[in-house]
């Protein structure tokens, strides 16, 4: 759902768990600048793929499904290169939050990042992040995506919480902090030793940009390599 509807319906605890610190991949991979020198990437090309066909009988079947006046909804069926779409208060260019689903990107991201070689489980996410000496930096990888590393469901700063809070119930997108902004958060972020499990949209927000950073650390070493062997000059024909 839209942030200016589906934030109102399902937050508990007066906070919308959809938001996502964790944007994660959406943003958190594509915008980094968690990593320390690294400058703005280009955005991604318009996508070139099958044009979207508004479909009559598609959205009388999704109708009754959602007959709320509040219901804002995008519905898309593709198959092969067809692509069939209907829209209930909503049209192509509606901008919808993710949520949640961003973990599942995320999640993967850092299954296939681990069978490369390019992280392991038991990183400490401080080695990519920075994070200076704060509880966060030695919380691992596996700790974050099993939800045990004792970081909270949201920031808990009092300020942070207090300005979310207020917005939030004024219906505003409140929950769009840079990625600087979040490394503060988390460094200010205590973590008991003997905390317990939590769904934590904290960390995973902190686990998608750690993954990015490492990425981007490994593009650049493979470029640099690169350019330095095209930079070295041919080896010396020893006869002469």
């Amino acid at each position: 759902m839209p942030h200016d509807s589906s934030a109102r319906r399902d937050a508990p605890r007066r906070l919308a768990p959809t938001v996502v610190l964790a944007s994660a991949l959406v943003a958190a991979l594509a915008s980094l600048t968690a990593c320390a020198g690294d400058r703005e990437p280009a955005p991604p090309s318009a996508s070139e793929a099958v044009t979207p066909t508004e479909d009559a009988e598609l959205l009388r079947a999704i109708r009754p499904t959602f007959s709320d006046p509040e219901d804002v909804v995008a519905v898309a069926v593709v198959d092969g290169d067809e692509l069939r779409t209907a829209f209930i208060g909503a049209d192509a260019d509606t901008a919808f939050e993710i949520g949640s689903v961003s973990k599942t990107f995320i999640g993967l991201l850092l299954a296939e990042a681990v069978d490369r070689g390019e992280v392991a489980p038991d990183d400490p996410i401080g080695e990519y992040l920075e994070l200076g000496d704060a509880p966060a930096a030695s919380v691992t990888f596996e700790e974050l995506a099993t939800h045990s590393s004792g970081l909270p469901t949201f920031p808990s700063d009092p300020d942070w919480v207090a300005s979310v809070e207020e917005g939030f119930f004024a219906g505003a997108d409140v929950l769009d902090e840079t990625v600087p902004e979040l490394l503060a958060l988390a460094r200010a972020e205590p973590i008991p030793p003997d905390a317990p499990p939590q769904y934590s949209n904290l960390g995973a927000a902190l686990a998608g940009q750690a993954l990015g950073c490492r990425r981007r650390d490994r593009l650049r070493h493979a470029a640099r390599g690169a350019h330095l062997r095209a930079a070295r000059p041919p080896d010396r024909d020893p006869a002469r």
